[in-house]
């Protein structure tokens, strides 16, 4: 079953920062988008999704989106 994603956001280990990031990502937003909303360079933006990607044992954006919408694995 799929999880609500605001939910599952919720309930990962990541920080209030990195949640953020995420959100924009799976909204479609482009790391340049995202390094200009959130006020951090591109290479920050790159940083935390490394973090991100590794904390949620994921590999690629699309697999964040599966991760985030519980229909991965």
């Amino acid at each position: 079953a799929a999880r609500e994603p605001g939910r599952a956001l919720a309930e990962s280990p990541l920080t209030p920062r990195e949640r953020d990031v995420v959100t924009r990502l799976i909204a479609g937003s482009s790391t340049r988008d995202i390094s200009q909303a959130m006020g951090l360079t591109v290479s920050t933006v790159n940083t935390y999704m490394k973090r991100i990607f590794a904390k949620l044992g994921v590999h690629s954006r699309v697999e964040l989106v599966a991760w985030v919408n519980g229909t991965r694995g």
